[in-house]
């Protein structure tokens, strides 16, 4: 007899297995029999004489749509655990329950249990914080289909019962600390995750997460969890990173006789000033870069890397000079847009001479004042201020060395320091381990979560040159490096790209060798609407992330790119590596004089007569896009299509010629040449056997089919818009001549308006939605 605990069913198209009642359960057991000619008489009937006519079939009785989900009879009498299974148990139900009716439910979880203030004080924990969160989820419903007034009161009585309950729930929590000690570290994530909602600030729940460690054994804990713990107390800072000024003091000594030169590391969005007097003289004096209005590059004043260099310094191998450096980092007022690693200071200062390579200023070159550190101790004083003029001061502590960059997962004057420094303890030496980083590459499951989010996480709050050895490690892990997208990469290398060094280089160069070569997608061109990359257009699908991790390549930085282009764009089958191709591409875009510069290295490789057939087609690509990039955000992606044609007819097999097929079409269809991309399908589809690639062609058609309506309904957007434009420009113009009483010019200005609306009423195509 099958188990009714698991027969299978299937709901609203999803196949399930649960529990059936009796009913349910009889039911299917008796089609279950029906259907193995068990039941008396139907073997029989199964088995009639050949050519007999079938019964006819009853036809199938319509079934009735299936009622909301509602919560179990007599649920207002429910314990507080109970009432928390059936509203989870609500929600996951389908069809869905009605709005009215989970109101009901989160209006009954604040007046039965979060009004009892016994409850509050004694109740289970978890019930609790199941109770929090369901209110604040929901709360939205509770002010459903009032008037605006209703809602803004409403909404301020609800401010007022959260405000009440979280102060509640602190004094739980701060008289007995034990609550959330004793807690799963899973169940201490759910109850900071509630608590962060109900407006606890960071530095409180820090608290009770510190509390949680003294209490429990951390390092036992996965990597993820230690990653999470430390990118948690990461966010508690004792300054606000867009304004700070640090001071660092000591002494320092050469390893070796010789001139050297200090550089201030640069950044590509933002750099703050920097002051160093070795032995009392001024020798680094940079100006910093600061934008008013916005951090993107584009409107970066270009710095020449000199400013940051300081003036040679003759030092004697172990002698020791006085040594003082002034930090200030000053963003107050700037826009900054934080999906990129720009508006946070970064204060690291190498040296190199003729015996030195360019490196990060050593721990053991400095040598704190004297009575400040025990005696034998390596480093320099650091004084952290609160302001850009080293008035208010917060710390002072001894600094290893000038080596930090601190980026969103990385605070400049951490509360939590020793934490941080526990946590990064732990972390650091597994990702810089072959074993350890070939073990996580091994479940691939467990991999895309591991590389995409705790590895970049924890690269942010470890000191730069701890990054960098993380990155060497990475780059010799290509099973972990295939699961990044461009984002992830940018994210790694912005960590690193400002270091000395080119360890972001071999990673960069690692990943790309580990993917696919990148093809464009066949989607509509959205480049004449405002603003860029709209979601779902050619510009965002094509063109959006090698454009954000071109950004780590231009200007200051572009050298990296002639770096990328000598030692990495021909890969070891000979064909071009194009997606190293599609972020120097718009690195070159961003640089002023360098436009055509990734043209050119393409075109002397494509001058050698020897390269020939798939090799050669995948170089005519990567010259295709780099013409399309050198004038990307205008709408004008075909401007390389003669580069396709020709790789069409250098491909010797079907896959690479059906890939050149692929750009062709891409860039015609965006450049609203859609007959043109149907008749060069219908001219070359029968060379393609390939049922993935017939479907593929298909797929094609029908987005090309649906694009002349949207191309002409953008076209009349644009029209329009231009014609609006013209009126309130000619309006402007009759409102100030009629205040000057000026009649006859205002006419005349009303008589240039007529032929806008003249045009505007004879345009029949519907605009695009």
């Amino acid at each position: 007899m099958p188990n009714r605990a698991t027969i299978p069913t299937t709901e609203r198209g999803v196949f399930l297995s649960r529990t059936a009642s009796s009913a349910w359960f009889m039911a299917v057991l008796v089609l279950a029999m029906l259907a193995d000619g068990a039941l008396p008489g139907v073997a029989a009937a199964q088995e009639a004489a050949p050519g007999a006519a079938p019964a006819a079939e009853a036809p199938a009785a319509p079934v009735p749509p299936a009622a909301p989900a509602t919560m179990p009879e007599g649920w207002r009498q429910l314990g507080a655990a109970e009432f928390v299974a059936a509203m989870d148990a609500l929600y996951q139900a389908r069809p869905r329950a009605e709005a009215a009716h989970v109101a009901e439910g989160v209006q009954h979880a604040w007046t039965g249990f979060l009004s009892d203030e016994s409850f509050l004080a004694e109740g289970d924990w978890m019930t609790l914080r199941s109770l929090l969160k369901t209110c604040l989820r929901n709360r939205a419903l509770l002010v459903e289909g009032q008037t605006p007034e209703a809602r803004a009161a409403s909404s301020d009585e609800i401010d007022a019962r959260l405000a009440a309950v979280a102060s509640q729930v602190k004094a739980r929590l701060d008289a007995n600390p034990q609550t959330l000690a004793s807690l799963s570290f899973a169940d201490l994530k759910l109850s900071n995750a509630t608590l962060r909602d109900a407006k606890l600030t960071i530095d409180q729940r820090a608290a009770y997460l510190v509390a949680w460690m003294n209490a429990n054994d951390w390092r036992e804990l996965p990597f993820e969890d230690q990653a999470w713990l430390n990118m948690f107390f990461s966010g508690v800072d004792q300054v606000d990173p867009k304004c700070v000024s640090i001071r660092w003091t000591g002494s320092l000594r050469a390893p070796a006789d010789g001139t050297y030169r200090f550089e201030q590391t640069r950044t590509y969005y933002t750099d703050g000033k920097m002051k160093l007097w070795i032995d009392g003289q001024l020798v680094l004096d940079s100006p910093g870069v600061r934008h008013e209005t916005d951090c993107y590059c584009e409107v970066q004043p270009e710095v020449a890397r000199e400013k940051f260099v300081s003036s040679p310094v003759a030092l004697r191998a172990g002698e020791a000079v006085d040594f003082r450096l002034e930090y200030v980092h000053d963003m107050t007022g700037a826009k900054l847009r934080g999906i990129y690693p720009m508006g946070f200071p970064v204060a690291v200062l190498t040296w190199e001479s003729d015996l030195v390579e360019r490196q990060v200023v050593p721990q053991n070159a400095f040598t704190p004042p004297a009575g400040f550190a025990e005696p034998g101790e390596k480093g320099l004083k650091g004084e952290y201020f609160a302001d850009a003029a080293f008035g208010e001061k917060k710390a002072t502590q001894l600094d290893p060395a000038i080596d930090f960059a601190w980026q969103r997962r990385s605070p400049v004057l951490a509360k939590y320091a020793s934490q941080r420094e526990a946590l990064a303890g732990s972390l650091a030496p597994r990702l810089t381990s072959p074993t350890y980083l070939a073990s996580r590459a091994a479940d691939a499951k467990q991999a895309i979560p591991f590389i995409r989010t705790s590895v970049c996480n924890a690269m942010e709050g470890l000191p730069p040159t701890q990054r960098l050895e993380v990155a060497g490690a990475l780059a010799e892990q290509p099973d972990l490096l295939r699961h990044l997208q461009y984002d992830d990469v940018r994210r790694l290398l912005g960590t690193i790209y400002m270091l000395p060094g080119k360890a972001h280089l071999e990673l960069l160069a690692a990943w790309s060798k580990t993917r696919a070569h990148p093809r464009m997608v066949v989607v509509r061109f959205a480049g004449w609407s405002e603003g860029s990359f709209p979601r779902g257009s050619y510009e965002a699908v094509n063109y959006q992330k090698p454009w954000e991790l071109g950004r780590l390549f231009c200007r200051a930085y572009f050298d990296d790119c002639e770096t990328i282009w000598r030692d990495h764009l021909e890969m070891p089958n000979g064909e071009c590596n194009i997606r190293l191709v599609h972020a120097t591409a718009f690195a070159t875009k961003l640089t002023r004089g360098k436009n055509g510069r990734i043209r050119e290295v393409l075109d002397e490789r494509l001058a050698d007569e020897e390269l020939t057939g798939d090799r050669r087609m995948t170089w005519l690509l990567a010259r295709a896009f780099a013409e399309e990039a050198a004038i990307a955000r205008k709408a004008r992606p075909g401007r390389g299509n003669r580069y396709l044609e020709e790789a069409m007819a250098a491909a010797e097999t079907p896959e690479y010629r059906f890939w050149a097929l692929q750009e062709l079409v891409a860039r015609l269809a965006a450049c609203n040449h859609c007959q043109e991309a149907v008749s060069l399908i219908e001219s070359v589809q029968g060379q393609f056997t390939d049922a993935g690639h017939k479907k593929q062609i298909a797929a094609w058609r029908k987005r090309i089919d649906a694009m002349p309506a949207y191309y002409a309904g953008l076209e009349n957007k644009v029209r329009q818009s231009s014609i609006d434009a013209y009126r309130a420009e000619m309006g402007r113009r009759i409102e100030a001549a009629e205040s000057r009483g000026d009649s006859e010019l205002a006419t005349r200005y009303r008589a240039m308006i007529a032929p806008a609306e003249t045009q505007t009423e004879s345009q029949t195509e519907p605009l695009n939605p």
